[in-house]
């Protein structure tokens, strides 16, 4: 997206028409009860970098500028453009991340403003969602999940020894 592409609308949010991206969707719905950490983690790990670019673009034909700031409108370049992230983590961010990372912010910034844009998501496109949930990284969420399976084949195992010993009974009639 270069800064010619993105002209950003003149009201702090275009209520009139939904934003149709299932990322965007995905990444709106996650963001109020994940991690950014774990967020991030799920859509770089399932969604392309093209998928992100073109989720970028369209929410930047869909909030004002006064809302998420100039820098959103801005093209990335790569790794280069921003050397703090470089600093804090020790190896530099892709293009990707970098327009991941402002469609977090401009959501974030748009939940503070109290703008609200309807996020659709085309019956289509369902399957294009990651089946994971961003918590369902956490190890705590893991374990926990384990307990549960570990659970349901325990009562699979007594309920398989109550079968047969109920056959065994049957047959000796």
């Amino acid at each position: 997206m270069s800064e010619t592409d993105a002209t950003p609308p003149d009201d702090p949010g275009d209520q009139s028409s939904p934003v149709t991206n299932a990322l965007l969707g995905y990444v709106f719905n996650c963001m109020h009860f994940s991690s950014v950490y774990n967020l991030r983690a799920v859509v770089l790990g399932h969604f392309s970098a093209d998928a992100i670019h073109k989720a970028k673009e369209t929410l930047a034909q869909h909030v004002a500028s006064s809302v998420v700031g100039e820098a959103f409108f801005t093209s990335r370049r790569g790794s280069s453009a921003r050397g703090k992230a470089k600093a804090r983590t020790g190896k530099a961010k892709e293009k990707e991340e970098m327009e991941l990372d402002d469609i977090i912010e401009a959501m974030e910034a748009m939940d503070k403003a109290g703008v609200s844009v309807e996020f659709h998501i085309p019956a289509f496109e369902l399957h294009l969602l990651p089946r994971t949930r961003p918590e369902d990284l956490l190890s705590v969420t893991f374990m926990e999940n384990v307990k549960r399976l570990e659970a349901r084949v325990a009562a699979l195992d007594t309920h398989a020894a109550l079968s047969t010993e109920q056959i065994s009974i049957l047959k000796q009639k």
